[in-house]
């Protein structure tokens, strides 16, 4: 948080303003999303963006000089630039509604992944991989829909270890969720969207052997163009042993990424290790 100072009614007033997505309240997410694609179009509009990111209040922020308002709006431009985005997750359910006798009423309610998505089964994560890369290529509203559809599901009867609410994935549901998605406005998909790209922006740090490959993408490239190209090996792992690939798809996704983390270590060890017996080998 940096801290603004202002003049309110002659008297000195400090508030306190967001420095990075993370630290958005979870309450202002999708409207301060709503907000910036909506300010790409009228962008009378971005003058919302200091009341969802400070602590000052509307009616101090409404009385600022024209001059303040545009220098406090301009040090929230770094928002567009979609980076550190929060691994906390921020859309905890959708209201999928129909109309009944000329009423609004709710058909159902599906729940969202957890923080750092440590509820996801590998499979659903595949799946999930799949249709986030299909959006980002084309731009495909069904599969956009289809990629909220895999993470929000109704809720099932008990919480399992991780605490996931929601009932087990099974593709077979995901194209009839996805109609009803589809309704759903835009801006609230696309927070979903930008929450997973922050969630997954956590993984390189939690298991940086498996990830370092991936830090050497070039830093002007689109979060939403980023995807991973290492889920591979874990087929490999598990090559022309169909029963071991069924068990893995339906593991927890961190038990699978910690044991790929460690699989690579070991293998990254193993490499040095021969290449330093080579240059003995050459030296002797």
């Amino acid at each position: 948080m940096f801290p603004i100072q202002y003049k309110f009614n002659g008297q000195a007033h400090t508030a306190w303003g967001v420095e990075r997505w993370s630290e958005v309240k979870k309450a202002n997410f999708v409207p301060l999303v709503r907000t910036l694609y909506l300010g790409m179009k009228q962008p009378e509009a971005r003058y919302q963006i200091p009341i969802l990111c400070t602590t000052m209040p509307q009616a101090h922020y409404l009385a600022l000089e024209e001059v303040q308002a545009a220098q406090l709006l301009a040090e929230f431009d770094y928002l567009l630039d979609f980076v550190d985005l929060p691994s906390q997750w921020q859309v905890e359910k959708l209201e999928i509604r129909h109309i009944l006798s000329g009423r609004y009423l709710p058909l159902q309610i599906l729940h969202g992944p957890s923080d750092k998505l440590k509820n996801l089964a590998f499979e659903e994560f595949i799946f999930v991989e799949s249709f986030f890369d299909a959006y980002a290529k084309s731009e495909n509203q069904q599969k956009l829909d289809q990629f909220c559809a895999i993470l929000f599901r109704p809720r099932k009867g008990n919480k399992d270890k991780t605490g996931d609410v929601r009932e087990p994935f099974n593709p077979h549901s995901v194209d009839r969720r996805a109609a009803y998605i589809a309704n759903i406005p835009f801006e609230i998909k696309q927070s979903i969207l930008l929450n997973y790209i922050g969630c997954k922006a956590a993984f390189p740090k939690l298991y940086p052997t498996l990830f370092s490959s991936q830090q050497e993408e070039e830093p002007e490239e689109q979060p939403i163009k980023r995807s991973f190209s290492w889920l591979e090996t874990a087929f490999r792992m598990v090559e022309h042993r169909p029963a071991d690939l069924e068990v893995l798809k339906k593991q927890n996704l961190h038990e699978v990424l910690a044991s790929l983390n460690v699989k690579v270590r070991d293998n990254e060890a193993l490499k040095m290790e021969l290449e330093s017996m080579r240059r003995k080998h050459q030296r002797s």
